[in-house]
This record gives C-alpha cells, sequence and structure tokens, in this order.
C-alpha cells in the first residue's frame, strides 16, 4: 500500500470523524419546538413543558408531621447517559400546606426528618428566584441514587417543591443528557404562580367571646393569680373539660375546670 494512499485515507477518516462530532453537537443540543402548557387551578401553578414528555396527573403522599403532598410528574423521554438502565430524566412539583411557617423555617421542618449523619451532607443555596418568588436550592438529598436538584419555595399558604433528576449525567456531553439540561432550564424559568392568587388567611371579626371563668375543685375562690403549665395526666369528670392547674388568692393550688 502506498504512502499517498495512506494519506488519502488518513484525511478521509478525519473528516468523517468532524462530520460524525459535528452531527451529534447539533443534535445534542436541539430542543423541540414544540411545548405544552400545564395548568392546574386547585394547586395554584403553571408550566410550560415539551411536547413530547408525559404528565402524571397528581397523587398524595404523606410526608414529615402532619402534612400532605400532591405530586404532579413531568416524565421525559430522555434516558440518562442516553440508557435505559439509568432510567429516564423526570421532573417532580410538590405542594403543601406551609402551615404558617418562612421558607427557612420550612425546609429545616423537611430536613428534620433527615438522620444527622445524611443531613450534614445536604448542600443548601439561596437567593434563587423562580417567578419571582425567593427559593432555596437543595442538592446531594438521600434516597436519589444518581442525584436530585431540589428547589423550595413559600408562596402564600403553600410550599412548592420541585425536584429534577437525575442530576450526575448531565454533564457528560452526551446527546440526551446536553438536552435534558436545556429542557430542565426552560422548565424552571416556565413555572409560573401568579395566575392564582395565594390563598389568603381568615381573618377575625366580629366580638370576641367571653372565655368562662375557671372554678376550683374542692375549694370555692375563682379568683385565678397564676396558671401552671402542668401536664394533664388523667381526664376530669365528663362534663368538664381539665384546663390546668391554678393558685387562688388565698395561695392554695386547685384543680380548674370549665363545665
Amino acid at each position: 500500500m502506498s504512502l499517498s494512499y495512506m494519506g488519502k485515507l488518513i484525511r478521509l477518516l478525519a473528516l468523517s470523524l468532524v462530520a460524525a462530532i459535528t452531527a451529534c453537537s447539533s443534535a445534542s443540543t436541539e430542543v423541540p419546538s414544540s411545548s405544552l402548557k400545564y395548568e392546574n387551578p386547585d394547586l395554584g401553578f403553571a408550566v410550560d413543558y415539551p411536547s413530547d414528555w408525559q404528565v402524571m396527573e397528581p397523587t398524595s403522599e404523606p410526608g414529615p408531621g402532619l402534612r400532605t403532598w400532591s405530586k404532579v410528574s413531568f416524565i421525559s423521554n430522555l434516558y440518562a447517559y442516553g440508557e435505559q438502565v439509568f432510567g429516564r430524566y423526570q421532573v417532580d412539583v410538590e405542594v403543601t400546606d406551609a402551615l404558617g411557617k418562612t421558607l427557612a423555617e420550612t425546609v429545616d421542618y423537611e430536613l428534620s426528618a433527615i438522620m444527622p449523619g445524611f443531613r450534614s451532607q445536604i448542600g443548601r443555596s439561596c437567593c434563587l428566584t423562580v417567578d419571582g418568588q425567593l427559593a432555596l436550592e437543595l442538592t446531594n438529598l438521600p434516597g436519589y441514587r444518581w442525584g436530585v436538584r431540589r428547589i423550595v419555595l413559600v408562596y402564600g399558604a403553600r410550599v412548592y417543591r420541585l425536584s429534577f433528576y437525575p442530576q450526575q449525567s448531565l454533564s457528560s456531553g452526551k446527546p440526551s443528557d446536553v438536552r435534558a439540561q436545556a429542557e430542565f432550564e426552560a422548565f424552571l424559568h416556565s413555572f409560573n404562580l401568579p395566575l392564582y392568587p395565594p390563598p389568603q388567611m381568615p381573618t377575625p371579626s366580629g366580638t370576641p367571646t367571653a372565655v368562662p371563668t375557671p372554678r376550683c375543685s374542692g375549694h370555692r375562690s375563682t379568683h385565678v393569680l397564676t396558671q401552671a403549665p402542668v401536664r394533664c395526666k388523667s381526664r376530669p369528670a365528663r362534663q368538664s373539660r381539665w384546663t390546668g392547674l391554678f393558685v387562688t388568692q388565698e395561695g392554695r393550688w386547685c384543680l380548674g375546670f370549665i363545665s
């Protein structure tokens, strides 16, 4: 085989390699031009998602304390690393009652249920905004094998939690992973809350209801000076309600009841 033929063959292979790389780069950054809008007035949010994604209607899941989360899942048709074994890319939007807590209190409350050894490894970033609302970002949460990025915000009387996963594969540079990264960002930027005004807490109105005066068991005086924070260990008579231990004007301790 002549040297000139070898040179031509090498140049041909190099050109083919460049063309293949160019095609892969073009395909990796391609995002579907069509998108659909999901609106849920009951949960109070709207978002745009790629037309080839699948939407799983709201389900209810228990959370820490007495709260129940309503979850809507958006599932991509893209696989991490381009391999089915790593699972599809997905976004979960979860909504629950804020219980009167601030954003920082909400995140602390959520993380309090995690064991300290795992909790210390969780990354927390502040000063993020979603549709103009202050949000916190959590990473390295336990329970997600390939990583998750969670965005938490409080709007009105509700908590919104957006979980994007998996995360580790997004930096691989493979076409499916690059496209998933772009679709995740587009999803987050289109997430909308003010379409639906936040629920307002009821405002007290009218004349305050008079509180019955506690009566002492075994003592005639009903004048209460101080109340001791003592825990009730047994329930009194059915027709009465135990209210605590009180000190009367004469300095005697007695059980207080309201009939």
